[in-house]
């Protein structure tokens, strides 16, 4: 598992595809991802991975290798915040971007 600050980078996305065809991680907690303002969505990571985030500017999302787990989004845990991917029965992964002018236990708490 690795988490990135793609600072909404397409370069860094494509840092990120390069690490998958090298099999550096299986998973990317993403904060700040590169999004394709047009269609809303989070783009620049190829077909390897399955990536799941909410809203139209997410400043969380998690990609995951495909075939490397059964992972299930959870929308109710997640918003444009937080993203949140049941990965087994009992493993919950969360990518979690803190807005550095609001209270971090406001953030944290948000898990649930």
């Amino acid at each position: 598992m690795l988490p990135v600050n793609c600072q909404r980078s397409q370069n860094v996305m494509a840092d990120i595809q390069s690490g998958v065809d090298d099999g550096v991680a299986e998973v990317y907690l993403l904060q700040e991802p590169y999004i394709y303002i047009a269609f809303g969505r989070v783009c620049g990571l190829g077909n390897a991975l399955d990536v799941y985030w909410v809203g139209d500017h997410p400043k969380a999302a998690i990609a995951v290798r495909k075939g490397s787990f059964d992972a299930i989004f959870s929308v109710e845990w997640s918003n444009e915040c937080l993203c949140a991917v049941h990965v087994s029965r009992n493993d919950t992964l969360v990518s979690l971007y803190c807005q550095f002018a609001d209270e971090i236990d406001q953030d944290i708490n948000s898990i649930g």
